[in-house]
């Protein structure tokens, strides 16, 4: 009955029932279906009631337990002697709102959201901050309920790629380097970063790119800065090498930039 209350009330809140798509995830990752705390994963504050929270709570400990998954993996597989200003450098390519929210698409959860008629409507629930929520949320259930080694292997199957780019080579700077010498074995061009915010000093400095190829947009990146924005973007963009556009024949005899 309470399960029935729960449902009824969403449905008269957001504008399409999503309960499918969830235990569709559920079970995929050996949640029971129907699970309280992954509905609360999946619900914006724009749905939540006294019934059903929002995730807000839940993206707390997601955010600690990504960050927790993905500093691990990256002091097991970096050198000894490497310094934690490379760690932080790397992980800052790793958990940022881009990657996260280009996450959480692959993984489909900004369709399973539960939200408000109006932010449903507007198409706000596929903006990056949301996307990044609710990989951040979900997390933190798989977590919870699964355990570290389902966690591992979530976060694997959706970071592995991009886990490995960053992994490889000697440090950050070779991913522009490695995508600078595919472009122009490729297409005979150089990629091109394109700043699309940015603001702030220091550490509150924070600037969004996108990454063009053939004046195509491949990937994005977010940082504390352009250079860390354009190598986010850059990670991204060899880790979706499948996804780049085919070469232009007008470009084949171009000029290298």
């Amino acid at each position: 009955m309470k399960e029935f209350a729960v449902s009824e009330r969403l449905w008269t809140r957001s504008l399409i029932d999503t309960s499918p798509l969830i235990d569709a995830f559920a079970a995929k990752w050996g949640i029971a279906p129907g699970d309280a705390l992954l509905r609360q994963a999946f619900t914006h504050r724009s749905a939540a009631s006294d019934v059903l929270p929002s995730y807000e709570r839940l993206e707390y400990l997601g955010d600690a337990v990504v960050r927790l998954w993905t500093a691990g993996k990256l002091f097991a597989g970096t050198p000894e002697d490497g310094v934690a200003k490379e760690l932080n450098r790397r992980e800052q390519v790793m958990v940022n709102r881009t990657s996260l929210a280009a996450a959480a698409r692959r993984l489909g959860l900004t369709t399973m959201v539960i939200a408000g008629k109006s932010e449903i409507e507007d198409g706000r629930t596929s903006d990056d901050r949301i996307a990044e929520e609710l990989f951040e949320s979900v997390a933190a259930v798989v977590y919870l309920q699964g355990g570290w080694d389902v966690l591992d292997r979530y976060m694997r199957d959706v970071l592995g790629e991009q886990l490995a780019v960053v992994l490889a080579g000697d440090g950050l700077p070779d991913a522009k380097s490695d995508l600078q010498m595919r472009t122009q074995a490729r297409y005979r061009c150089l990629p091109e970063y394109k700043v699309v915010s940015g603001s702030g000093d220091g550490r509150s400095a924070h600037f969004d790119v996108e990454l063009l190829i053939q004046g195509c947009v491949v990937s994005r990146g977010s940082g504390h800065g352009r250079r860390a924005a354009e190598m986010a973007a850059a990670v991204m963009a060899l880790a979706q090498e499948g996804g780049w556009p085919e070469p232009a024949l007008e470009e084949t005899d171009a000029t290298i930039r």
